[in-house]
């Protein structure tokens, strides 16, 4: 064997040499956890209940709006699709609470980009394998995503309407920072009458 080996004795010791000889999977691939006792399901509530209370302050709506307008919003190319596709989304699009040591917290995975929310990830982390039931991983870049919350029934109509408002505070705000208060107070006015007609439509009234 080649003295510069990976499994060479004197770079890896014999325990982690076994990790590597027996592991046979490589590229992404699914676990999943225990399901938690009652007694655990309990604080758990209580846990859930403290993220949403944190996710619905300012402090970290503003944090989401600075991170997620880094980038489109979807294909869109015009500011007011931009709106009309992050307001629709918020409204209309169910949460599906996502969690990455990597890259942080997604609400709307596929939807919305990740972003950093400090507060609410050092709320997860002491609960992980608890608050969700199963995560992927990939074996060759360590990268882990925690896909199914046990909880994403929380984050209902009422929520997600708290959370568009709070959102719209936030761009308002912002918008007065830059002198741009009624180019944005048009855009959103605009795009919350669009997502009505939208909607209209679809119900075929």
């Amino acid at each position: 064997m080649d003295s510069n080996s990976l499994y060479n004795n004197t770079f890896l010791p014999e325990a982690t040499q076994c990790n590597f000889e027996d592991l046979k999977v490589y590229g992404p691939f699914q676990v999943s956890y225990d399901e938690p006792l009652e007694h655990e399901l309990q604080e758990l509530y209580k846990t859930v209940d403290s993220i949403i209370s944190s996710i619905l302050t300012q402090k970290v709506v503003n944090s989401f709006c600075k991170q997620i307008f880094n980038y489109r919003i979807v294909k869109a190319e015009s500011f007011i699709k931009n709106i009309f596709d992050f307001l629709y989304i918020l409204l209309y699009k169910p949460v599906k609470f996502t969690y990455s040591p990597q890259f942080g917290i997604n609400l709307w995975p596929g939807k919305l980009s990740y972003v950093r929310l400090p507060t609410i990830e050092k709320m997860i982390q002491p609960h992980v394998s608890l608050l969700f039931m199963d995560y992927i991983t990939e074996t060759t870049t360590f990268l882990r995503y925690h896909i199914k919350f046990r909880f994403n029934q929380k984050f209902d109509i009422s929520f997600r309407k708290k959370f568009c408002r709070q959102v719209i505070q936030s761009l308002l705000m912002f918008s007065v920072s830059i002198k741009k208060m009624h180019t944005m107070k048009t855009g959103i006015q605009n795009a919350l009458e669009l997502i009505q007609i939208h909607q209209l439509r679809q119900t075929g009234i």
